[in-house]
């Protein structure tokens, strides 16, 4: 076949849309910290669910997003040697992974010195600061401390999915739970557990397919 022939040859899907299948990103089929979207001096255990930082701040993301409905997850604070620290929120797949999650417009947190609440490199008093021991709840954008709300942090926020996002400056050690069974679950809200993205995705990666072929 010469290359005049290879051009007039009918192509599958010449002038039709690409099949959702043929491009979409592959997910983890149950919810866990990303090893791919992480920044990578960032240490991830085999199960996915514990991550150290090392020298200055870095991001790691959740491998599920989310861009309606209430949903919650915890991170407890494992380690917390000297002079380490953490921002922890949520993030857009944009936000960079070599600073702080709340240094750029795509992404919210609360640090863990003086319980500031960061966006855009914009910080402001939030709560009281958290550390070893403690268990954070992070509600769209209500934050929890041992299960007590500490009120909304952020209003008006932009449009986009967001993932749960985890930035740690040193040895700082957290410990995520995506559910659905919490150490202090929000109360009198409704709300879904992370974990139960995963399953939500694969549902609707399922009937966009549905949806092209019928077409």
């Amino acid at each position: 076949m010469n290359f005049r022939e290879l051009l007039s040859d009918p192509q599958e899907f010449a002038g039709k849309p690409i099949p959702s299948h043929l491009n979409r990103i592959i997910r983890q089929t149950v919810v866990k910290l990303s090893s791919n979207d992480r920044a990578p001096q960032i240490k991830l255990s085999a199960d996915g669910m514990v991550a150290t930082g090392e020298r200055g701040y870095s991001v790691i993301r959740g491998t599920h997003g989310v861009s309606r409905g209430t949903w919650f997850y915890e991170v407890r604070v494992v380690n917390q040697p000297k002079d380490s620290h953490a921002r922890i929120g949520w993030s857009q797949p944009f936000g960079l992974l070599q600073a702080p999650v709340g240094y750029d417009k795509f992404s919210y947190c609360v640090r863990s010195r003086h319980g500031t609440r960061f966006h855009d490199s914009r910080g402001y008093h939030y709560q009281e600061p958290y550390g070893q021991g403690d268990t954070l709840g992070y509600f769209q954008l209500i934050f929890y401390k041992n299960g007590i709300c500490q009120g909304e942090a952020f209003t008006d926020i932009y449009e986009g999915t967001y993932y749960p996002a985890i930035s740690l400056y040193k040895d700082f050690t957290v410990e995520a739970n995506f559910g659905p069974n919490f150490a202090f679950p929000p109360t009198g809200v409704e709300y879904r557990p992370m974990c139960e993205r995963a399953e939500m995705l694969i549902v609707e990666q399922c009937l966009a397919d549905m949806l092209y072929f019928i077409k």
